[in-house]
């Protein structure tokens, strides 16, 4: 499907990405953007091989390493949806194991469900040992062996602290609450998850094409040396899964769809599940970024987007979505080593080109308003602080259109009729749910309404 705007800085992203690859020596990346659910536009650089002098595109498989856990916190969320666990479910109701942990902070029963799946557990980031040293990463048993030696070293919800070992374990809890192993639920979806055309995900080595080799940049010379490529065994959920651009749009399709009403065929999760895992459970003191469940909210320009990003030897990947726009990104790279970030360049280019596009206005006839609304249609004051709102008939809907905030317009609040003719439902805003009450003079003259309890005036009423 084409999309103009897409089109018209397609050769500009190109060269964007090709700045971002020579200058951080890449070997290999494939870039995907997402619009409206469709993959509008894909491409590959470099190389997937440099020995066999095999290309990258959009079906080279990559370690997606910490994206990973994106699909952990789906599983999770599809199984509280089913009844089968509360999100603030201490772990040691699942894992009795985790008892043995000792609490330096905090408390062990504190180490909830929610609080791993956005960092604020206070648990460990890693069980003891030097696994990142040898790449020789324990089973689940060896790490559920381990837990008498781990610890909470911070107060629940004090602070962020990434924990890798916390989604190893939300991996275990899929595992045993379903009564298959993670990766049969995760890489290999049941028809209430993601089934993919081609490769789908994988949590092993596919060593033959399209898998991509991982490279380690050398700081002093062109030619980099091959990663190596251990398996993550206990560690999967944390960050072992295998996956590339064409797959990985179908997933960010997937969580933009967040008006979805329910569950089924690819669609993993109900829209109001979505919008749960995306909404931030703690912001930064800056406010520039905050965690969900588990994905992480950024500011980039004026839009939130959500991600994740992932690392492991030889690759660095990341995925970045903003709802509102229906937009998302995907950049996958086979080199570690580097900081390249292109998306959030790639992000300004796009979010530009679609601002400063002219709009489409359709002109239409005017729709007559019911003549049962006409008598409410006006502009109101509340009296207290002198703010004015206006109710408004538009496109066949009766509207509660506030002015801008700080030069920001303000959506217009939909109406929705009840079976009293003098009273409406707001649907979202700051009265989203509440009735709105039309009032009357003695004579049936409309001379304000009330809202959650406070009472407003028709202008004309007011003598204003």
């Amino acid at each position: 499907m084409k999309n103009f705007v897409i089109e018209s800085v397609s050769e500009g992203i190109e060269r964007q990405v090709r700045e971002v690859f020579a200058e951080h020596h890449l070997v290999g990346v494939s870039i995907g953007i997402v619009r409206d659910g469709e993959l509008v536009w894909k491409r590959g650089f470099g190389y997937a091989d440099l020995a066999s002098g095999r290309r990258a595109d959009e079906d080279t498989l990559y370690r997606v390493a910490s994206i990973t856990k994106t699909f952990t916190g789906t599983a999770i969320f599809q199984l509280r949806d089913e009844g089968r666990l509360d999100l603030d479910d201490p772990i040691v109701e699942h894992i009795p194991e985790f008892a043995a942990v000792r609490a330096r902070k905090g408390s062990v029963e504190g180490v909830t469900l929610r609080r791993m799946l956005c960092h604020h557990s206070g648990l460990v980031g890693e069980i003891p040992g030097d696994h990142w040293e040898t790449l020789n990463f324990p089973a689940m048993q060896e790490l559920l062996a381990a837990l008498p030696e781990v610890e909470v070293v911070l107060e629940q919800d004090s602070a962020f602290k990434y924990s890798n070992l916390a989604f190893a374990l939300l991996g275990e809890v899929v595992a045993r609450i379903s009564g298959r192993p993670y990766t049969e639920v995760c890489a290999r979806p049941d028809p209430g998850t993601p089934r993919h055309d081609r490769h789908h995900l994988r949590a092993e080595r596919c060593p033959a094409p399209p898998e991509a080799t991982g490279y380690q940049v050398r700081p002093h010379e062109d030619a980099p040396s091959v990663a190596p490529h251990p398996p993550l065994n206990g560690k999967v959920a944390g960050g072992g899964l295998y996956s590339c651009v064409t797959d990985l749009a179908r997933w960010v399709t997937l969580h933009l769809r967040t008006d979805a009403p329910g569950r089924e065929g690819a669609q993993a999760l109900a829209g109001r599940s979505l919008k749960e895992m995306q909404r931030p459970q703690f912001v930064e003191p800056g406010w520039n970024a905050g965690y969900g469940l588990p994905w992480r909210g950024q500011r980039i320009g004026r839009d939130i987007y959500l991600g994740h990003g992932g690392g492991l030897p030889g690759f660095l990947t990341q995925i970045l979505f903003c709802p509102e726009r229906r937009l998302g990104l995907i950049a996958l790279t086979n080199a570690d080593g580097h900081s390249a970030n292109v998306l959030p360049r790639l992000i300004e280019t796009l979010t530009k080109a679609e601002d400063e596009r002219p709009r489409d206005i359709t002109l239409e006839k005017p729709m007559p308003t019911p003549e049962a609304w006409k008598e409410f249609v006006g502009a109101y004051v509340w009296g207290t602080l002198g703010a004015r709102v206006s109710v408004e008939c538009r496109g066949g809907a009766l509207l509660l259109v506030s002015p801008p905030v700080a030069g920001k317009p303000t959506p217009p609040v939909r109406l929705e009729s009840t079976d009293d003719p003098d009273a409406f439902i707001e649907t979202s805003g700051r009265g989203a749910g509440e009735v709105m009450r039309f009032r009357r003079d003695k004579d049936g003259r409309v001379t304000g309404y009330t809202t959650t309890g406070f009472p407003w005036w028709k202008l004309a009423s007011a003598g204003l």
